[in-house]
């Protein structure tokens, strides 16, 4: 019998990878993961969860969002509930997004139709969609506790975009590290990743026994 973990996370990749390739995308970082969590991965329709498009007003809109975001919660109906979200570059501004429409106390409803207790984000950024970011307003989703990971030298998103999405959380821990466009796996960072997965195992075992 597989050991069950005692941390589900669903993970979200980036722009024109799948499942797949995160998986691998994640290796170096997978020894932080492994003994806490069981990964699951989802590949979005044509490998992208949006695909931003502006108007002749220069109004960006995110075209595929809607459909992406069924999938997302498709998944998390049949193999949820899911206690974290791990997204890399879009999956982290998919990641972001998803943050503002967690429910807070469990209960699901049309406005907030996901719950979840912790997110790792790495090279994200703001979306800017103006409708899609009415979700960063709702200030009381955002004070889960989350990592940001971000490469001094990404050229695939800019570090100050990341920097300004960490700004729209509460108290977020920034790792910043020497690459680019990469989920990186330092022993540094492996220890980081790992102290904060430790640190939701225990919180979870709390709130189960406050519910008791």
């Amino acid at each position: 019998k597989v050991e069950e973990k005692p941390l589900k996370i669903l993970c979200l990749h980036g722009f024109n990878t799948d499942g797949d390739i995160m998986k691998r995308q994640l290796r170096f970082l997978y020894p932080a993961i492994e003994k806490t969590s069981e990964l699951v991965f989802l590949t979005a329709k044509d490998k992208m969860w949006f695909l931003p498009s502006e108007d002749e007003n220069g109004v960006t809109t995110s075209v595929g969002w809607e459909e992406s975001l069924q999938s997302i919660l498709d998944t998390v109906k049949k193999q949820g509930p899911f206690d974290g979200l791990f997204g890399f570059s879009q999956g982290a501004v998919a990641t972001s997004i998803l943050v503002g429409m967690r429910s807070l106390n469990g209960i699901l409803t049309k406005e907030h139709p996901i719950s979840f207790k912790f997110a790792i984000l790495v090279s994200g950024n703001l979306t800017h969609d103006p409708k899609i970011a009415q979700a960063y307003a709702r200030r009381e989703c955002y004070s889960l506790p989350t990592i940001h990971i971000i490469g001094k030298n990404d050229d695939a998103m800019d570090p100050k975009n990341s920097f300004a999405l960490a700004k729209v959380f509460i108290n977020p821990i920034i790792i910043e590290h020497d690459g680019g466009h990469i989920i990186p796996g330092t022993p540094s960072i492996q220890n980081k990743v790992s102290t904060f997965l430790n640190q939701m195992v225990e919180e979870k075992k709390q709130g189960h026994k406050s519910r008791l």
